[in-house]
């Protein structure tokens, strides 16, 4: 329970920030790794929170190897490491990934994002993006999921990146609903 008065407390002194009134579910988080083939891989999670899908992948039967998560919220960093203690975390922010993580070029299976893309600005996701994209092995994806009716990573950065998109999963039972979307190399 503690994850959820951190994500409350931290809700309330930065709504934006945050991007949602309560953590993810456990059903989001199956519906961001589906159709995945994860078993022994490395994936990196962008914007963890509280560790809803983080929990799930490290419960998965044929998870992955190896998990990084990128949190720039000390507050939801130190959550977890408390909770994860076989999850490499790092407090910085994603535009910053690269400099930080102990990743070489296209090592990473999946790049899950709980970012708030949407309250970013274009020169941001942009970086992360391109980032993740330099990470991300050729068969590999990025997946991220919005409260909205499309994809929230821009159209300029996905023709820039030369990346496409495709709704995967809505994930009705999730509050609010969401839509999970996997975006890869055109």
């Amino acid at each position: 329970m503690r994850h959820v008065a951190t994500f409350t407390r931290e809700w309330l002194r930065a709504p934006l920030r945050t991007a949602s009134v309560v953590p993810s579910s456990s059903s989001l988080a199956r519906a961001m790794v589906e159709g995945l083939d994860l078993h022994d891989t490395a994936v990196l999670e962008l914007g963890p929170g509280t560790g809803a899908f983080t929990e799930h992948l490290v419960t998965m039967p044929a998870g992955p190897s190896r998990i990084y998560t990128i949190e720039n919220n000390p507050a939801f960093a130190d959550l977890m490491r408390t909770r994860f203690a076989t999850v490499e975390t790092f407090t910085v922010d994603a535009c910053r990934m690269r400099s930080l993580l102990p990743c070489s070029p296209r090592s990473v299976k999946a790049v899950l994002c709980g970012l708030p893309l949407l309250s970013m600005s274009l020169s941001s996701v942009h970086r992360i993006m391109k980032s993740a994209f330099e990470l991300i092995q050729d068969d590999g994806e990025f997946r991220c999921f919005t409260y909205g009716p499309r994809c929230p990573i821009p159209f300029a950065v996905h023709e820039r990146l030369l990346i496409e998109s495709a709704r995967v999963r809505f994930c009705p039972v999730n509050f609010p609903p969401a839509s999970v979307y996997r975006v890869f190399r055109a």
